[in-house]
This record gives structure tokens, C-alpha cells and sequence, in this order.
């Protein structure tokens, strides 16, 4: 079970927030780093429980690797364009700048309904990898 460990200023960002107490939920997610390159990975994630954004919340903040393209989670508090490295921007041929543009890598790659037809079979429904996001996978060089 992945689980964040704020550094002294996100604790004081997080802090300042005044919330109504809400219920947490416990999420748990399983995942694998398929490979890796130029500061970047490629990850594999199976939720284990389906919390709201678990995999964007526990990729971003426990891990410290949000997923390219994810402005909500890349920062604590506040909603800006996700800053990306030197060496990504350029293997990505874009600046800074124009980070915004960038759609969200996140891929529901397949998904499993236990016991689903007559004979309590499961059934899986795969889905093909965006454009977008072949696109950028070859330009960083991360194989599936």
C-alpha cells in the first residue's frame, strides 16, 4: 500500500486548508515499473480498491512521479502546468510554455467484470493504447 510522505512544506500547504472532516478511504494499488528512460517511466497500476483518482494521487504523491500530462496531482495545492525536466520537454519537442497541451498518459489498458455472464465467467475488455500516447512512449524510448 502505497502512502504520502509530505515534506515540512507540503505539510504547511496542506495545513492551511480548512476542510470539513470527511471519512477517508483506504486505496491500495498494485504496480510495476515497466521501464524506464530519460527520467521517465512507464508503470503499470491495478488498483486493488477504486477510490476517486487513486492511481493520480498515489503515482503523484506517494511515489513522487505524477503522470505526464496530470496538471491536478503534479502539485500540492494549487492547479498550474506540470513542470517536466530539460531533457523531457525536448524529447517531447515542446516547451515549457505549452506543457498544458500535453494530454493526461493514463490508460485503462483493461478491465475485468468477475462473474458477469450466465455461467459466472469473468469477462476482460481490453482497449488500444491513445495515439498521444504511442506518440510520446516512442519519442521517450519506454517500451511496453
Amino acid at each position: 500500500m502505497l502512502s504520502p510522505e509530505y515534506d515540512e512544506l507540503a505539510k504547511l500547504v496542506i495545513q492551511k486548508k480548512k476542510r470539513e472532516k470527511v471519512e477517508s478511504s483506504k486505496a491500495i494499488t498494485k504496480y510495476r515499473v515497466l521501464d524506464s528512460n530519460y527520467g521517465t517511466s512507464l508503470v503499470e497500476c491495478q488498483p486493488v480498491t477504486g477510490v476517486k483518482h487513486q492511481i493520480r494521487t498515489h503515482l503523484a504523491f506517494a511515489t513522487g512521479c505524477p503522470i505526464l500530462g496530470d496538471h491536478k496531482y503534479s502539485h500540492y495545492a494549487k492547479l498550474v502546468p506540470q513542470k517536466l525536466d530539460l531533457v523531457t520537454l525536448k524529447k517531447l519537442s515542446v516547451r515549457q510554455a505549452k506543457v498544458r497541451t500535453i494530454p493526461m498518459c493514463l490508460h485503462s489498458y483493461g478491465v475485468a467484470i468477475p462473474g458477469f455472464l450466465n455461467n459466472q465467467q469473468n469477462i476482460f475488455i481490453r482497449a488500444r493504447i491513445p495515439y498521444h500516447f504511442r506518440h510520446f512512449l516512442q519519442h521517450l524510448k519506454l517500451r511496453m
